[in-house]
């Protein structure tokens, strides 16, 4: 066999095996067209090696004009593939890829006659002489055609090239040219000019552009070309011990045992299966390993690598250990010069590699946002280094992007690592490898099985630490509860204490008023035994009896404020109240106690016509409280009432005394239910040389006073300094009188007439009512008075704890009372006459309060009068309301 014949086969097999494996390898447009390509380039070559090999003319005129196939397809091949490779040019259209390969419809008829070649003449002596036919130089120039545009859009491609895209295109464009050259002359020129000899060096010139095309395949990964290699060394390996073993055994079988069907070779055979099954089974996996870690993967197996990785991770639950174990991976098979693993922990970036990354926080925050955006996870740079690539991908503002941000830097490949629930949690990003070579697919793909590793690692730390967090916050919040609980226990215990602390005071609290009033009563009641009582003494009596009672009404009353307030159950009922009112109630109920213990108490009203829209018994319930407290708890000194203007429309109330003050630590306290000051007391019981007894109270007064005051919109502000005196204020919103009179007229314009004609004949039935009640009793009244003018209330007889009964009591005259029911009546017709119209229920008049009925001069009788009737109910309407 000649050098050429050598020469022939190996560009046959290395054509025929890298076309093959890059058509089942890849699908897309320019394989295929390389495929194709490739394969006519073999076509050609295999039809000038059978006409080397051949003596027969005929069969050499028919594989000669054959051969001519081969040129008209490779013209329009290489011209597409010019235009799709590296990436695709600009305004190209696939659809040209049918229109130029259908051109070469028009040729084939004139392919197998004399107008493509007229003759052949085979001889050992010269080899192979032919004619050429008149379509022959018009195929040449069809071939030339293509070729040279081929080769203008490469070097317009070029020029526009940068990096690896114009190191392939310069190579392949230089060995296609060459190749193109060198076959023209010596498959066409040479022969014709009488050296049909050379003639064989046309063909076997192709050996340049395959060879080139496999180097740069090799170098720049094209096509993954490396994993090509290998499968064909792999196999090539894989036959040659099949191929080697075939004839050891034929020869054995022929030269020993006489023949294959002998029963010698049959007999044999089985132990020769054995035996080959054996040493084949363990030299298939030695050569794949070596062609694995020599051509595919050099220098690594990554199969082994991924083993190691795997179980490295799997039995370490923290992540940090895991990336550093990938990040070593990496240096030891891609060798990139550069690598780094950015993990995204909601607003935490952590950057791992052994160099400090270029891009900014900004610039990875972003990073990461862009592939949250897109369904890809792998960036390649040197795909989209041509502006036509990245034109055509439905991305291409992302890879727009993300080129424009790593442009000048040294990073070639971005993989985007991503959680289960499609987020990306980190980002793979490796440099250039050593001498700028691309990063080849299989490559690749090693790489996105290690980000897949890293993407479970990372999703089974994250969880770990979430419950190792949750682990820390579950503990911590039952370490918390167990102190709540403890904290809850010590101050259940002690509001436990201060209740029963509390039950003391109010059983006290509510036995004194009761007491009091029993003991009032009892002296009437002996006396009157005796004969020894007269209308002083029994005036005397009476009244302390009845302010106790009354005393002992407020303190239940104050007990039941607060428990609505408590339960957010109290009402208010707004009308208008005079200021002065207010103060003047106040200052006449506790005048005479203030006297008694010595106090200066004044008021000085600087807005005597004010108003206010609040709630009378509850505003009233409010000063009285104030008042009451400042006379109860100073001794020495004065309390000044004053009120005042304030800007924005407010009138200050406010209670100034001298008394002994409130500690700070006391103030903080100041409201609370049940809380009284008492720390103003030393262990002496005095202050400097003042003995002091705390005066009783239930600690519910100033509890009631703030929680009215903020159902008004208002606050109790204390000012007090221990030893000196305090000050209590508090501002409610002024009634502007003009403002009212608008509401008043608008409501008289917008309510319906029906509606106030039928507002109003309901007032008039409960009037007309009450005035029939009222006549009622009079008349009773006068029908008792006349059968006995001195009637008598029956008092009840001696209790067994020897208590005496309480004596009769003389009733008023006949003419008292009924002047008294004239009066009332007399009034309630003047207020029916005076009242309004518009408004839906006529304002309640506020009850006079307990210490205006203890100044008063007072007679008790056994049947209360209509006046009182009408007053006690008004009284008690207001308290229910509240």
């Amino acid at each position: 066999m000649t050098l050429a014949n050598v020469i022939y086969i190996i560009i046959l097999l290395v054509s025929f095996f890298t076309a093959t494996y890059v058509l089942l390898a890849s699908k897309k447009v320019v394989s295929i067209i390389f495929v194709l390509l490739t394969y006519t380039l073999g076509f050609w070559v295999f039809t000038n090696f059978l006409l080397d090999n051949i003596q027969d003319n005929n069969l050499g005129l028919i594989i000669i004009r054959l051969s001519v196939l081969g040129p008209i397809l490779i013209g329009p091949l290489f011209f597409n593939f010019a235009m799709l490779f590296p990436s695709i040019q600009q305004g190209y259209k696939h659809k040209y890829i049918y229109l130029t390969l259908l051109s070469t419809i028009f040729f084939i008829p004139f392919i197998p006659t004399k107008y493509n070649i007229s003759y052949i003449n085979i001889t050992e002596e010269e080899g192979v002489d032919f004619g050429l036919g008149q379509m022959y130089w018009i195929f040449i120039i069809y071939l030339c055609v293509f070729v040279l545009l081929a080769i203008y859009f490469l070097i317009k491609k070029y020029r526009k090239s940068i990096g690896i895209e114009k190191l392939q295109l310069s190579l392949f464009g230089i060995s296609f040219f060459t190749t193109f050259i060198l076959a023209i002359v010596f498959a066409l020129l040479i022969p014709q000019l009488g050296y049909p000899e050379l003639g064989v060096i046309g063909p076997l010139s192709s050996v340049i552009f395959i060879g080139v095309t496999a180097y740069t395949l090799i170098r720049h990964g094209l096509f993954d070309i490396r994993l090509i290699l290998g499968k064909i060394t792999y196999f090539t390996l894989s036959a040659f011990i099949l191929y080697i073993s075939f004839y050891i055994f034929v020869s054995l079988d022929i030269f020993v045992f006489n023949g294959i069907y002998s029963p010698e070779s049959l007999f044999i055979g089985i132990f020769f299966a054995y035996l080959f099954v054996l040493i084949y089974d363990n030299y298939n996996e030695f050569i794949k390993e070596k062609v694995e870690s020599s051509i595919i993967n050099p220098g690594y197996n990554p199969n082994e690598v991924i083993r190691q990785l795997n179980h490295s991770i799997n039995t370490q639950l923290e992540y940090i250990p895991n990336i550093e174990s990938i990040i070593s991976a990496i240096s030891q098979t891609i060798r990139p010069l550069s690598k780094w693993i950015i993990v995204s922990k909601g607003t935490e970036i952590e950057r791992f590699g052994p160099k400090e990354i270029e891009l900014k926080k900004d610039q990875i925050n972003h990073l990461f946002e862009l592939f949250q955006s897109i369904e890809t996870d792998t960036f390649v740079k040197d795909e989209y280094l041509n502006e036509a690539s990245r034109n055509i991908s439905p991305i291409k503002n992302v890879i727009n992007e993300i080129l424009g941000m790593i442009e000048n830097l040294d990073i070639s490949v971005i993989l985007g690592i991503k959680n289960q629930n499609a987020e990306t949690i980190a980002l793979l990003i490796l440099g250039h490898k050593d001498g700028y070579v691309p990063y080849s697919l299989t490559e690749v793909r090693f790489l996105r099985t290690l980000a897949d590793m890293l993407s479970v690692s990372l999703t089974r730390s994250f969880l770990f630490e979430e419950v190792k967090q949750f682990n820390a916050t579950l503990q911590k919040k039952v370490d918390d509860a167990t102190a709540e609980l403890a904290q809850r226990n010590d101050q259940l215990g002690e509001q436990l204490r201060k209740e029963r602390d509390m039950m003391d005071i109010l059983g006290h609290e509510l036995r004194t008023p009761l007491g009091t009033a029993r003991n009032a009563l009892v002296m009437i009641d002996s006396l009157q035994k005796k004969g020894a009582i007269d209308e002083k003494k029994f005036d005397k009596y009476f009244t302390i009896s009845l302010r106790n009672i009354r005393r002992e009404k407020d303190l239940l009353e104050t007990i039941l404020q607060s428990a609505r307030l408590e339960n957010s159950r109290i009402q208010i009922n707004l009308e208008k109240v005079a200021v002065q009112d207010v103060i003047d109630d106040s200052m006449t109920a506790f005048q005479e106690q203030a006297e008694q213990k010595g106090l200066e108490l004044t008021a000085k009203v600087e807005v005597p016509n004010a108003y206010i829209n609040v709630d009378r018994t509850a505003i009233q319930q409010i000063m009285d409280n104030l008042v009451s407290n400042a006379v109860k708890y100073t001794y020495k000194g004065y309390v000044h009432v004053t009120v005042t203007e304030e800007e924005g429309g407010f009138i200050r109330f406010k209670v100034e005394d001298t008394g002994e003050g409130i500690s700070e630590e006391d103030l903080k306290n100041i409201g609370k239910k049940f809380f009284r000051a008492n720390t103003h007391l030393d262990s002496a019981g005095k202050i400097g040389d003042r003995k002091i007894v705390r005066p009783g109270g239930t600690g519910i007064g100033v509890y009631v006073i703030m929680g009215l005051l903020k159902e008004f919109g208002s606050k109790l502000e204390i000012q007090s300094e221990f030893g000196k005196g305090s000050t209590f204020s508090f501002k409610l919103k002024k009634l502007d009188m003009n403002q009212l009179s608008k509401k008043i007229e608008i409501k008289r314009e917008t309510v319906a007439p029906d509606i106030l004609k039928q507002k109003e004949a309901e007032r008039k039935a409960q009037q007309d009512k009450k005035m029939e009640e009222i006549r009622a009793n009079v008349q009773k009244n006068k029908e008792q008075t006349s059968e006995d003018p001195k009637p008598v209330v029956a008092k009840p007889e001696v209790t067994p704890q020897n208590q005496p009964a309480l004596a009769e009591v003389p009733a008023p005259a006949p003419e008292q009372v009924e002047a008294q029911n004239a009066s009332e009546l007399q009034k309630i017709e003047n207020k029916e006459a005076s009242s309004p119209v518009v408004s839906e229920t006529a304002p309640q008049n506020p009850a006079p309060t307990e210490q205006q009925a203890e100044m008063a001069p007072t007679q008790a009788t056994p049947v209360a009068t209509p006046e009182q009737q009408v007053g006690e109910e008004k009284k008690s309407g207001l308290n229910t309301t509240l």
